[in-house]
């Protein structure tokens, strides 16, 4: 005898629905299953924890939400589904994953656009930086009061698709207006700088060059708003929201 699954959470498909489905020899159970197997990343080899379903079904429900309600251009919808795609797997991990602590947090930043200091026609209008960070407390020196390991996608300043991996540690500095101001240093490796634009970072001959960008910024409970400096180039704004892992 088949096992269906019980839903912890209402699904989208209302009583209504599953009446009518009923009536017409069809079971509805199908239709639902078919919807998560049609899904990748509600597609798993082996089975899962209720906790972890349900986290899962909750953050896909949230960027369906998001996506169904934007009615804007392409990079902007690019942007929601970065950020989606993050906040699933934040939630995703925090229910599975052992090695996530109480504390840690996941800071999600979107920057649309970086202020260069020397304007040019090559420069793009738009960058639409979406950065995913875990901060935690562990793996701190120089006094810092947490560390960051981020993963950030952006378009750069002449509009080629690159990217960011980078280790950091972030420093509270003071209080204000409420909040707390807060500086980091992160390092890491970039990649998306080509041809003809391949020299415009150092040590980009292999395609992947090193860099250090430092922040400053101001948080008040999840929300947060800061200023990255790229060396002589320009000033990258952005807002952030913090999710609790656990």
């Amino acid at each position: 005898t088949e096992t269906r699954p019980r839903y912890t959470r209402r699904s989208r498909m209302g009583a209504g629905a599953r009446l009518n489905m009923a009536s017409q020899g069809a079971d509805p159970y199908d239709a639902l299953r078919g919807t998560a197997m049609s899904n990748p990343l509600l597609t798993l080899s082996r089975p899962v924890s209720a906790e972890l379903r349900d986290a899962a079904c909750f953050a896909a429900r949230r960027i369906d939400s998001l996506k169904a309600r934007l009615a804007t251009p392409w990079p902007a919808k690019k942007a929601v589904s970065a950020i989606g795609a993050a906040i699933l797997v934040a939630y995703a991990g925090a229910a599975r994953c052992e090695w996530i602590e109480a504390g840690d947090q996941l800071r999600v930043t979107f920057g649309p656009k970086v202020i260069h200091f020397n304007p040019s026609p090559e420069h793009a209008a738009h960058n639409n930086l979406v950065s995913a960070e875990l901060l935690t407390k562990r793996w701190t020196f120089w006094g810092a009061d947490r560390s960051m390991i981020g993963f950030a996608v952006f378009d750069n300043s002449f509009g080629q698709f690159s990217q960011y991996l980078s280790f950091g540690q972030e420093w509270d500095v003071w209080k204000l207006w409420g909040g707390q101001v807060y500086a980091n240093v992160s390092a890491g490796l970039i990649h998306g700088y080509k041809d003809p634009y391949a020299n415009k970072i150092p040590f980009n001959q292999l395609g992947v060059a090193p860099g250090i960008l430092p922040t400053l910024g101001w948080r008040r409970g999840h929300f947060s708003v800061s200023a990255t400096l790229l060396g002589f180039n320009g000033l990258l704004l952005g807002a952030a929201w913090s999710f609790d892992l656990r």
